[in-house]
Parts: C-alpha cells; sequence; structure tokens
C-alpha cells in the first residue's frame, strides 16, 4: 500500500491554516481534507480508513483536539494522529502520544517538518493497514479448519511430535498425521515454524 494513497486530514479552526496547509499538501501529491471544527470531521470523514490527522489541540468553540482524539480512539479508528500544539499545551500534547496518538509538532511549524511527520505517520497507518490485511486474510483461511483441526494445530505449532500429541488428544497417531497435512494445506504453511508464525500473526 503506497502511504501517497491514505487520506491527510487537517483539523484547525485557523481558516488560514487550513488553506496553507491544503494547498501544500495537495501540491505534493496527497490526497487531502480539511474541516473546521471537531465535529464536522467527525461527522464526514473515513474513520475507518487509514490515514493521518493533522489535529489542532485547541479549538474554539465546540470540540478540542484531545476530545476528538478520544472520539477516534473510543470507535478503534486505524487513523494516526499527529497533534498541533500551541506553547502551553505541550504537555497535553505529549500526555496524547503516551494514549497512543503518532506524534505532536508545536505551532508555529514549518511546513517541511509537518511533512515529514505526516510521511512517518502514512507510513505507519500503512503498514498497520497491510498487516490488518493479512490478519483478515489469515482468519478466514483458519475458519476452514474444523474444531478437531484447531485443536491439533494449537499442539502442532508448540514442536510436539504427533505421537505425543495423539498420546495427549487420546487420538490414533494416524489421525494427528492426517489433521496436520490439512491443516499445513488449507492454512498454506509447510512446517512448525511457519504455522507458529502464521497463528502468532493473527493472534491465536
Amino acid at each position: 500500500m503506497n502511504p501517497q494513497d491514505l487520506n491527510v486530514y487537517i483539523v484547525d479552526n485557523d481558516a488560514d491554516l487550513l488553506r496553507l496547509l491544503g494547498n501544500f499538501f495537495v501540491s505534493r501529491g496527497y490526497a487531502v481534507q480539511a474541516f473546521p471544527s471537531g465535529e464536522t470531521f467527525l461527522a464526514s470523514a473515513r474513520l475507518q480508513q487509514p490515514g493521518c490527522v493533522l489535529l489542532d489541540l485547541r479549538m474554539d468553540p465546540g470540540m478540542d483536539g484531545l476530545a476528538v482524539f478520544d472520539a477516534l480512539r473510543k470507535c478503534g479508528s486505524p487513523l494516526a494522529v499527529v497533534f498541533m500544539s500551541n506553547f502551553g499545551t505541550v504537555t497535553q500534547a505529549v500526555g496524547a502520544v503516551h494514549n497512543g496518538a503518532f506524534d505532536w509538532i508545536e505551532k508555529p511549524c514549518t511546513t517541511d517538518s509537518l511533512l515529514e511527520k505526516v510521511k512517518a505517520a502514512l507510513d505507519k497507518a500503512s503498514s498497520a493497514a497491510t498487516r490488518a490485511i493479512a490478519k483478515r486474510k489469515g482468519l478466514v483461511q483458519c475458519e476452514k479448519l474444523t474444531p478437531a483441526e484447531m485443536r491439533v494445530a494449537h499442539e502442532v505449532r508448540t514442536g510436539a511430535a504427533d505421537r505425543v500429541t495423539a498420546q495427549k488428544m487420546n487420538l490414533s497417531f494416524r489421525t494427528v498425521q492426517s489433521h496436520r497435512a490439512k491443516i499445513y494445506a488449507k492454512l498454506e504453511v509447510s512446517n512448525v515454524s511457519e504455522l507458529d508464525r502464521f497463528m502468532r500473526d493473527i493472534d491465536l
């Protein structure tokens, strides 16, 4: 996934800054949407798609950046958040990073410094999206396993010998061998290491 294919959102109640940053990122080939408030952003943005949000920490009136960030966290949004913080709100911005925001930058900031932050945030969002796609594919593959095959898979991934697994699960040796072959075929793996990595990648 190309990070430049992902959305860049700018949320700030400063109309001049919105226009400046919007034009800057568009001129660099990014897909950009600008919002004058947190409310309009939350109502219109594609919150469940990966991307980056340049989010002003302090916006009056209406929701401030922390409230918007909290809303994104509650809905499980994959958007990477970069806070734009005025002097005096740096501590809040740092606290937000500790709570899962990607990064922060202090105003006034240069477009070059913002560009670097956005590039890094989109790289992270792109990698996370790629992992999520792979995980969904893996979970679909796991649905092909029968309950018995899934139980055997958990034993096989530990490196246990088939005879040991057979004794532990009160199955015949040939049954375990048959389950192992079917597991490998259905999950498209060829050995214990690949099976273990496959299952770790989908959090099983």
